[in-house]
């Protein structure tokens, strides 16, 4: 309990180190969890005071401290989807390109930023998608710009890339 202590006291005051410490420390996710379990209980018991000063009637009293017990947990929980999400595209994107390296190679430059575009712009839609429903931002048509620009670059990407191959002799 100690250390756990000693973190949100770091986290609280911005100590970088302490910021580092938990990334570092896989059993941390444990304690973020207690500490967001700690405060949607101190929400609800805050809220179940104010409510009861108020003479609010019973029904609604429970309704408003389970929301503003849940909430906060459901909001968590929400971006912590939202992130994996994020990872999950990454790996998909990595699948396809490893399962197809081979069949990549022989494509021209041309077709092989079409498929970087093809990719890209599935990738930022999905992440538009994941967007849109854990935080409402809404569709734009930026989805777009990440997909265009690495299309744009490829051919120069790939040429570093071939010089790199050949100097270093990579198959």
């Amino acid at each position: 309990m100690k250390p756990m202590l000693r973190r949100m006291w770091g986290a609280a005051v911005l100590h970088a180190d302490t910021y580092e410490e938990v990334e570092a420390d896989p059993s941390s996710i444990t304690q973020a969890t207690l500490i967001v379990i700690g405060s949607s209980l101190a929400i609800g018991v805050a809220s179940l005071i104010q409510g009861s000063q108020l003479d609010m009637p019973s029904g609604r009293l429970v309704f408003q401290v389970a929301l503003s017990m849940l909430l906060p947990l459901l909001v968590w929980v929400l971006e912590t989807v939202a992130h994996a999400a994020y990872g999950a595209v990454l790996a998909g994107i990595t699948y396809i390109v490893w399962r197809f390296y081979e069949r990549l190679r022989m494509y021209s430059v041309v077709q092989q930023a079409s498929v970087v575009f093809v990719l890209l712009l599935a990738s930022e839609a999905v992440r538009m998608v994941v967007r849109d429903l854990a935080w409402d931002r809404g569709w734009t048509w930026g989805i777009a710009v990440p997909a265009l620009t690495s299309t744009l670059l490829w051919p120069i990407v790939y040429r570093v890339l071939q010089r790199f191959r050949l100097q270093f002799r990579v198959e």
